[in-house]
């Protein structure tokens, strides 16, 4: 399956300030890549654990965590193995906006949707917080008459404790913008880099994609991601092959070959240094958890 763009448009109702869907999974997988939205994401785990990335800051979470993802923050999802379900919210702040304008609206939801307040990512033992959201997740599967009020409800008071307990920067408008502008410059890139992996891949190119020179596309390739260009296109490429090498019967040699990578040994290595396991390993030891030891 073809991964998610780096741009997500979120499928929100435009009469209704949230979706929710459960989400599944029971393989050693990327659950969703690298992507970013306007809108205000926020992750429940109710079973199993994954590994989180938030701006390339990993967390680990378990069943009862929460990732407050803000909005046009860079993020992705990996299962490390077996079942893991949860729930995803979007809200959609514009969407609690009256038709005049108050003190609320002016203070807290309009920074909130222009991305000016930003919250912790990892929420963990908040019981309030799970309160709301178990509540949220109860009216929507339900219906009752009056769900919605129950549920724009809570979203206003998971917001205000978020406000209250959980903000890390409040940025101006002038600095939301630039970020702005930097995910979108580099849209391009991200693009070409998930549908060219497997190929050769030239730096110039890359640096015509987001009309920069090369000094300033590193600069600002390293403050979005977290990594060089190199190293993104490594990392790339080494989940692809580990997911291969749990998921395909292909030999070691035609699976560095059909993820880039020109040189089985060189594969090895950088797999072994960016994984802690070489691919071998990886092989034997899913196989082992899913089959059985069958040596």
């Amino acid at each position: 399956m073809k991964d998610a763009s780096m741009y997500e448009k979120a499928g929100i109702n435009n009469q209704f300030p949230i979706q929710l869907v459960k989400n599944e999974s029971s393989e050693n997988i990327q659950v969703f890549s690298n992507h970013w939205h306007e809108q205000m994401e926020i992750l429940y785990f109710v079973t199993g654990s994954a590994i989180i990335e938030c701006n390339s800051i990993p967390y680990k979470v378990s069943a009862g965590d929460l990732i407050i993802i803000n909005s046009n923050e860079l993020h992705s999802g990996y299962n490390p193995g077996g079942n893991l379900a949860y729930f995803c919210f979007n809200i959609d702040p514009s969407l609690f906006q009256s038709s005049f304008v108050d003190s609320c609206e002016v203070k807290y939801i309009a920074p909130i949707e222009r991305n000016m307040i930003l919250f912790k990512n990892l929420v963990r033992g908040d019981v309030p917080i799970i309160e709301c959201i178990e509540t949220v997740i109860r009216e929507h599967d339900k219906k009752d008459i009056a769900y919605e009020l129950v549920i724009k409800s809570c979203v206003y008071n998971l917001l205000a404790i978020l406000i209250r307990d959980y903000t890390t920067q409040i940025v101006t408008q002038a600095e939301y913008e630039k970020k702005l502008m930097k995910l979108e410059r580099f849209r391009n890139v991200f693009d070409y880099i998930e549908e060219n992996y497997t190929e050769k891949i030239n730096m110039e190119d890359l640096y015509r994609m987001a009309n920069l020179s090369g000094y300033y596309f590193c600069r600002l390739f390293k403050q979005i991601t977290g990594k060089t260009a190199n190293e993104y296109i490594i990392n790339f490429r080494l989940n692809k092959a580990e997911h291969q090498l749990k998921n395909s019967d292909m030999n070691i040699t035609e699976i560095a070959l059909s993820t880039g990578f020109n040189d089985v040994n060189y594969f090895s290595r950088l797999f072994k240094k960016y994984k802690k396991i070489t691919p071998s390993g990886v092989r034997k030891g899913y196989r082992e958890e899913n089959h059985g030891d069958i040596s």
